[in-house]
């Protein structure tokens, strides 16, 4: 199914080519999009707030308004130092061009832009395949943005190119209890109907993000090589 895929990334200064490579596979690797000083300024307030969260846990005075946030290691920017406004710095003009003609209007940013932290020790943070349309149930963009380089030594992101044409049905674990554990997609329904070239596992530098539609089934891509962990801001247009 599709192909021929483009698996290679693309200047942050071409949006014309951006757009042409999202419109044919559902996905872009855009590169060089971010300031590198502000996504350091994100990832040292994430870690910050990560670290205070693990010290009231231990001590068992973690508030039970942040359970959910603490076990799936996310969080909500305006819950950082450098606050929600943060996002203007996040919005590269391209992503916003190509969220005008995918969604046919002037893009709004959804609620709950927030940092999301993978840890290779915490396998359990780990998201399954899914498919957000599923989840927010509206056509959205996706602007995936990792804080630092990633995909070889820390988890990366898992892509199927062409699974954005339709909605797969969903298979949740026993006791799943979280939106994305709901929206989880077996694998094997995936697998009979794409290609592995269709399997996407880029490696990004910092500065670098990706823009998928929010129905590009997509999971949390370890191996047991990559050690480190990974932080990456998860923002959505609608």
């Amino acid at each position: 199914m599709g192909g021929p895929f483009h698996h290679q990334p693309v200047d942050a200064g071409d949006a014309a080519e951006a757009l042409r490579i999202f419109q044919a596979q559902g996905a872009v690797h855009v590169r060089g999009a971010l300031d590198i000083a502000v996504l350091a300024r994100l990832q040292g307030a994430a870690a910050d707030v990560f670290a205070e969260r693990e010290v009231l846990a231990e001590a068992g005075e973690l508030p039970d308004a942040l359970s959910v946030d603490y076990t799936r290691r996310f969080i909500h920017l305006d819950h950082l130092a450098t606050g929600s406004a943060i996002v203007d710095e996040l919005l590269h003009p391209a992503f916003v061009a190509i969220a005008s003609v995918y969604l046919g209007k002037d893009p709004e940013i959804a609620d709950q832009v927030h940092v999301r932290s993978i840890t290779p020790v915490r396998t359990d943070t780990y998201l399954p395949f899914h498919q957000d349309q599923t989840i927010l149930r509206r056509r959205l963009l996706n602007v995936w943005i990792p804080l630092s380089a990633c995909g070889r030594d820390a988890p990366g992101l898992e892509l199927v190119l062409d699974s954005w044409r339709e909605l797969f049905p969903v298979s949740p674990p026993p006791g799943a209890k979280f939106a994305v554990e709901l929206a989880r997609i077996d694998e094997q329904a995936l697998a009979g109907g794409f290609e592995e070239r269709a399997r996407w596992r880029p490696s990004f530098e910092a500065g670098d993000a990706m823009l998928f539609a929010g129905a590009t089934a997509h999971r949390t891509h370890a191996t047991p090589d990559m050690t480190h962990d990974r932080m990456s801001v998860e923002l959505r247009l609608v």
